[in-house]
C-alpha cells in the first residue's frame, strides 16, 4: 500500500516527462522489499539502472480525480466516482547492500493529455509520483521508506509525449540536465486501489517488409494491423510515422486513424547510435514510414497481458477469417485496463462497443480481471444523483445513447456473473443498476425511452449501411427491457442482499417491463421498422414475434445474404436467427462477400482487423461488429451454458448444411469444453466436457459423461 506518510511530488510545470531520483538504503538484517508505487499518468521504475518489471504504460487508466470545470463537447453536470491504481513490485532481487538508486520516469498518459481535445478539455494535471517501500527485516519488523522532499528530478530526453500523437526525444537534454528539488502537492481525495487487472506488455517481435524506399525514407508493412510500436537502432534525426493504410501511390494514408490532423509519430535525436522505441505511448498501424538513419527495424506488438483461451477452425475461410480477425482486433483494443473502441483515433472505453463484445471477450480470452476493473469504470462514470451512465468508461467524452451504451451498467456485470459465477459482482453493481433503472424510467414517454441528457446524444443503433433509420426509441427501449429481464434475475439471486437505499422493488421492475414490452408491441410490431435494419430481430428477441414473423425475418436475410444492420442490430439478428433454428441463414450472412455489406467484403479488401463501418470508410480496427464471433461457439457448435459459471452445460450443435468440418474449444470456469464435427468421419461428433452434460442432436437428447464423447 502507499501510506498516508508518503508525499505526492511533482517536477516543474513545464516538464511533461521528468525523471525522479532517490536513494534506497539497504542494511544488514533487511530481508525483503516491496514497493507500492503510482506515477500519473504512466511511470517506469528503475533500480540501479535496471528496469523493474516488463509492465508498460502503468498504472491502469481510471477516472483519477475530479477535473473541476472543463470545456466539454456537450453540456455535462454528472458527478461520478474516482479511483487511482498503484502497483506492488517485489524489488528484493534488484537491491544491494548500501545505497541503491531509485530512478522513476513519468509520462503524461491519460492524466495530462492536452493535444486531442475533440471531446473537450479532459486533462487532470501535470504528472505526479508517490510510493512507499516496505522492508521486512529478519526479526519480523518492517521499515518504511516513503516518497518525500528528499527526491530530486531532472529533465529527461523526452520533451513531448502524448497517448494519441506519440513522442519526441532529444538525448542532448539528458546530458545537460541538472538535479532540481521536487514540489510536494496535496494528497488526492480519490481512494487508492492495488491494480489487479493485467498490465500491458510487449507480446511479440517481428521484422516488417520493405514496401518503398527513396533517398532518406523507407515505408514498411508490419503484415497486419497491430497495436504497439517500432523499435530501431537509430542515429541522428529519425522520424517514424504510422498509419493503417497506404494510398494508391504507396504513401501512408492517415484518413482512417485520425486523419492528417492526428498523425501518430515518434521522433528521435541522438548523436550516438542506440536502440530507440517509445516509452509512454502506443501506436495502432499496419504501415509505417522511417525518415533518417535506422537499422535493425522491428515491430513490437503491445496489449494487455491476456491470453487467448479458445480455438476454432472450419472448412470455410471466411468464417475462419472472422474468428482470427476478431481475436486480433480485440487484443489491439485492450490497453491500460480498458476495452476500447479503436486503438488510434479515439482509444476510448465506449460502453456500447464494450458491452456488445463483452461476452466474446470473456469467453475467448483470460480476461476476468480486465473486465472486473472495467465494470468498476462503468460504475465510476455514472452520475451519483440521476443514475445517468456515460458513453465512455473511464469518462472521456464520446457520444452514444441511454440503452445500448448506458445499459452496460447491467449487461456487462450480468455477463461477468454468467461466465464466472461470482455473485459478489452483482451485489457490488446492484445499487448502480437500480439508479440506472430510475434514470431510464424518468426518460420514458408512454413507456418508450425517448430522451437522454439535454443537448446531448440519444443514439439508437450506430454504423448502419447508410443513414440510421431504425427508430431510436425502439433500440433504447429494447435495451431497457433486456436489462429489466436481467434485473429480475439478479434480484432473485441476491435475495435479501438486493435491498438497498434505492427505493425500487421487483414489483416496480416487473410492472415497467410489462409496460415497455406492450409499448414496443403497440408502436413497432408488424410495422415498417420491423423490415429494415434488423428491427424485427429486436422485437423477436423480446418475444414479440410468432412463427410467421420469424419465418419472414429468415426469408428476408436469406434472400439478401447481406447485412443492413448497425452494431447492435447485427449482433441481435445473428443471435435471433440461431436461437430459432435458422443456422443456414446466420451462416450465409457471416460468410457473405456482398460488397460493403459483409465481413467477406472486409476480408477481400485485405482487412486484418474488423472495420468500424461495413464500407471501410472510418477506422479499420473496431471490435464491435466482431461480437458475433461468440455465436460460432454458442450457436453453430452449440456450447450453451445453463447455469452460471458453466456449472451446467447443454451441447446443441446447429451445423449449417454447407459445412463439412467445424470445431472449437473454450476454457471455462468449469474446465475445457470442445466440440468437433467432421461429416467425413464415421463418428461425426467428438465432444469433450468437464462434467456430465446433455447433448442434443436431431431433437434427441443424449447423456455426455466427463471427458471425450463420440457420436
Amino acid at each position: 500500500m502507499i501510506r498516508k506518510e508518503a508525499k505526492w511530488v511533482t517536477a516543474g510545470p513545464s516538464c511533461e516527462a521528468p525523471i525522479f531520483y532517490n536513494v534506497l538504503e539497504w542494511k544488514a538484517g533487511y530481508e525483503k522489499a516491496v514497493i507500492s508505487i503510482c506515477g500519473l499518468g504512466f511511470f517506469e521504475l528503475y533500480i540501479n539502472g535496471q528496469k523493474v518489471s516488463d509492465d508498460i504504460c502503468v498504472p491502469a487508466w481510471s477516472d483519477y480525480e475530479d477535473r473541476g470545470p472543463r470545456r466539454l463537447l456537450y453540456p455535462l453536470n454528472d458527478k461520478g466516482g474516482h479511483r487511482i491504481y498503484y502497483l506492488d513490485y517485489d524489488i528484493t532481487s534488484y537491491v544491494k547492500e548500501g545505497d541503491n538508486e531509485l530512478e522513476i520516469w513519468l509520462g503524461n498518459g491519460w492524466y495530462n493529455q492536452h493535444e486531442r481535445n475533440v471531446e473537450g478539455d479532459l486533462w487532470y494535471d501535470i504528472p505526479k509520483l508517490a510510493y512507499s517501500v516496505a522492508i521486512t527485516c529478519t526479526d519480523g519488523s518492517t521499515v518504511w521508506q516513503d516518497s518525500d522532499e528528499t527526491l530530486t528530478w531532472k529533465i529527461g530526453p523526452i520533451y513531448f509525449n502524448n497517448t494519441y500523437f506519440g513522442e519526441k526525444w532529444d538525448f542532448a537534454r539528458l546530458q545537460e540536465a541538472k538535479a532540481q528539488p521536487v514540489s510536494v502537492v496535496a494528497w488526492t481525495d480519490s481512494p487508492l486501489y492495488k491494480q489487479e487487472c493485467p498490465a500491458d506488455k510487449e507480446r511479440s517481435v517481428h521484422k516488417p517488409v520493405l514496401v518503398k524506399e527513396d533517398a532518406n525514407r523507407r515505408i514498411y508493412d508490419a503484415g497486419s494491423n497491430i497495436s504497439g510500436y517500432v523499435r530501431i537502432n537509430g542515429l541522428g534525426h529519425v522520424i517514424i510515422r504510422y498509419a493503417e493504410n497506404l494510398t494508391a501511390g504507396q504513401e501512408l494514408d492517415f484518413s482512417s486513424a485520425g486523419s492528417a490532423r492526428q498523425i501518430q509519430c515518434d521522433e528521435y535525436k541522438t548523436d550516438v547510435r542506440r536502440s530507440l522505441k517509445p516509452k509512454f505511448s502506443l501506436k495502432a498501424f499496419r504501415y509505417f514510414e522511417i525518415t533518417g538513419d535506422a537499422e535493425n527495424v522491428e515491430v513490437i506488438t503491445v496489449y494487455s497481458d491476456i491470453a487467448v483461451t479458445a480455438s476454432f477452425s472450419s472448412d470455410n475461410e471466411n468464417i475462419n477469417w472472422l474468428y482470427e480477425t476478431y481475436l486480433r482486433t480485440q487484443l489491439n483494443n485492450t490497453h491500460h485496463g480498458v476495452v476500447t473502441d479503436c486503438p488510434h483515433r479515439e482509444r476510448l472505453g465506449y460502453t456500447g462497443d464494450g458491452q456488445l463484445a463483452c461476452k466474446a471477450g470473456m469467453m475467448l480470452f483470460d480476461s476476468k480481471e480486465l473486465y472486473r476493473k472495467w465494470i468498476r469504470d462503468i460504475m465510476d462514470c455514472q452520475d451519483m444523483e440521476s443514475g445517468h451512465v456515460q458513453h465512455t468508461a473511464p469518462f472521456y467524452g464520446g457520444g452514444g445513447g441511454p440503452g445500448g451504451w448506458g445499459g452496460a451498467v447491467v449487461l456487462v456485470p450480468w455477463q461477468f456473473y454468467q461466465q464466472y459465477g461470482e455473485v459478489s459482482i452483482l451485489k457490488e453493481c446492484w445499487p448502480h443498476i437500480l439508479k440506472w433503472f430510475v434514470y431510464m424510467k424518468n426518460h420514458c414517454e408512454n413507456d418508450l425511452v425517448t430522451t437522454e441528457e439535454k443537448d446531448g446524444w440519444c443514439l439508437g443503433d450506430w454504423c448502419t449501411p447508410g443513414p440510421v433509420t431504425i427508430p431510436e426509441p425502439l433500440v433504447n427501449t429494447y435495451y431497457y427491457c433486456k436489462a429489466m429481464e436481467h434485473m429480475l434475475a439478479i434480484a432473485e439471486i441476491l435475495g435479501e442482499d438486493a435491498k438497498t437505499a434505492v427505493a425500487v422493488s421487483t414489483a416496480d421492475i416487473q410492472k415497467q417491463l410489462e409496460a415497455s414490452l406492450q409499448a414496443m408491441k403497440d408502436n413497432y410490431y408488424r410495422k415498417e421498422p420491423g423490415s429494415r435494419q434488423g428491427g424485427g430481430a429486436f422485437l423477436a428477441d423480446l418475444g414479440i414475434a410468432d412463427a410467421a414473423d420469424l419465418a419472414a425475418l429468415d426469408a428476408k436475410y436469406a434472400a439478401e445474404a447481406a447485412f443492413d444492420t448497425g452494431i447492435f442490430g447485427t449482433y441481435i439478428l445473428i443471435q435471433v436467427l440461431l436461437k430459432h433454428g435458422f443456422a443456414d441463414t446466420a451462416y450465409a450472412l457471416l460468410t457473405s462477400e456482398k460488397e460493403n455489406l459483409s465481413f467477406g467484403h472486409m476480408k477481400n479488401c485485405g482487412a486484418t482487423t474488423i472495420w468500424e463501418d461495413w464500407n471501410g470508410g472510418n477506422s479499420h480496427d473496431h471490435p464491435m461488429f466482431g461480437a458475433v464471433t461468440e455465436c460460432l461457439f454458442t450457436g453453430f457448435l452449440g456450447i450453451q451454458m445453463e447455469e452460471a459459471g458453466w456449472k451446467k452445460l447443454r451441447i446443441a450443435p446447429q451445423i449449417p448444411a454447407a459445412v463439412r468440418y467445424m470445431e472449437g474449444s473454450l476454457e471455462t470456469a468449469a474446465g475445457r469444453i470442445s466440440v468437433s464435427y467432421d461429416a467425413d468421419r464415421e463418428q461425426n461428433y467428438i465432444v469433450t466436457v468437464p462434467d456430465a452434460a446433455v447433448f442434443v442432436l436431431n431433437g434427441k437428447e443424449y447423456l455426455l459423461t466427463e471427458g471425450e464423447n463420440r457420436f
